[in-house]
């Protein structure tokens, strides 16, 4: 699964003290050590920042944005910090997609009202998760490549371009 950019617009927002990505939630290598659900980033202090945050790695830790913070359509108030939720942008067989990734706290009705509105709206394609139950919304092709994906393998959430 590749990550990808959609063209959401673009913010000025910083992580400030969201750590959210690198708590393990998402899966990645940083200076050859793995990150995975259940094993953060060696180098996250959770709540406060990156111990080598001025010589992180460019890929993925610099080049990685959530939509939280890449774009101002995601509310302000709906950090993945305050959801406990990650928006990540991806693509699957050529396909552009928003997963929410689960980061700590069950989905609240009011933040997953507002991102199926929002994909809805914009007619993307999402998915999300809910007590372990995966759930997408939108076009054909989209929905046919998930169950192509689903079939063949377990579902885990990346912030590497090649996963």
């Amino acid at each position: 699964m590749a990550k990808v950019s959609l063209s959401l617009g673009k913010s000025d927002r910083t992580c400030a003290d969201c750590t959210k990505c690198c708590e393990g939630w998402l899966s990645a290598n940083i200076l050859g050590e793995d990150m995975f659900p259940g094993k953060p980033c060696q180098f996250v202090t959770p709540g406060v920042g990156c111990t080598i945050y001025k010589d992180r790695p460019k890929d993925p830790c610099k080049n990685f944005e959530c939509a939280w913070r890449a774009t101002d359509y995601v509310p302000l108030e709906f950090s993945p910090a305050n959801t406990g939720q990650i928006i990540v942008p991806y693509q699957l067989d050529g396909i552009d997609f928003l997963s929410m990734v689960f980061a700590g706290k069950e989905v609240q009705p009011d933040f997953l009202s507002w991102f199926v509105t929002f994909a809805v709206g914009r007619q993307l394609n999402v998915e999300w998760s809910i007590n372990g139950q995966l759930y997408a919304l939108g076009s054909q092709a989209f929905m046919e490549a998930r169950a192509r994906r689903d079939k063949d393998n377990k579902v885990k959430p990346s912030i590497e371009k090649n996963s």
